[in-house]
């Protein structure tokens, strides 16, 4: 699933979400970026999340009787990627599923993370040599295996790299805001030099 940028653009997609729905009582799910929050906490920084934006969505939701699976990982899946005041944080993506998914298959847990890893180098030389691998004659069965094993090397990836990244983010983030706050009662070249190191490693 994807959504349109604006809550205007979007209305089509929660229309045709209801049209699409299973008529019965088979499990299912609908993931992806919905480019849409769902709650006042689903953005920081940035525009204030108004009612009348997240008002499509939840009742989109409430209409097909969808909840959110159990998840772990990142709350924030979307970042602006910008720097200091002008850092943006969303909660764009997620998965649905109905009651039937959620009873049968409550041992599934979702895991989010910011797509740093998206951007690394070894990322697509990681995907493209299992993508072209067969693994099993059924279809299903076979991006399944692929996703598995896909899973193992970016999370061995991910350990590697960018293992307390979010944790680096927000510590990092926090000493700029100190350093900020005191500039504004009485600026200093100390303070300046500081704010600009704060800012490089922020970037980092």
């Amino acid at each position: 699933m994807y959504g349109f940028n604006t809550t205007e653009a979007r209305k089509p997609l929660w229309q045709q979400l209801k049209a699409d729905a299973p008529q019965n009582t088979e499990p299912w799910i609908i993931w992806g970026d919905f480019n849409s929050v769902l709650t006042i906490q689903g953005r920081i920084c940035g525009k204030i999340v108004t009612s009348n934006e997240i008002q499509d969505f939840n009742e989109c939701m409430q209409t097909l009787n969808l909840n959110e699976l159990a998840w772990r990982g990142d709350y924030y899946t979307w970042s602006n990627k910008q720097q200091g005041v002008d850092i943006v944080y969303s909660r764009i993506d997620r998965v649905l599923g109905n009651d039937k998914w959620i009873h049968d298959y409550e041992h599934i847990e979702v895991e989010y993370r910011l797509p740093f890893i998206s951007e690394h180098p070894s990322f697509m030389s990681l995907v493209e040599g299992v993508w072209k691998e067969q693994y099993d004659h059924d279809p299903m069965r076979n991006i399944w295996q692929k996703l598995k094993i896909l899973r193992s090397l970016l999370k061995l990836l991910n350990n590697s790299e960018f293992k307390g990244i979010t944790d680096k983010l927000e510590s990092t983030r926090s000493l700029l805001q100190g350093i900020q706050a005191q500039i504004l009662k009485g600026y200093s070249d100390k303070l300046a030099n500081e704010e600009k190191q704060a800012l490089e490693n922020l970037e980092k």
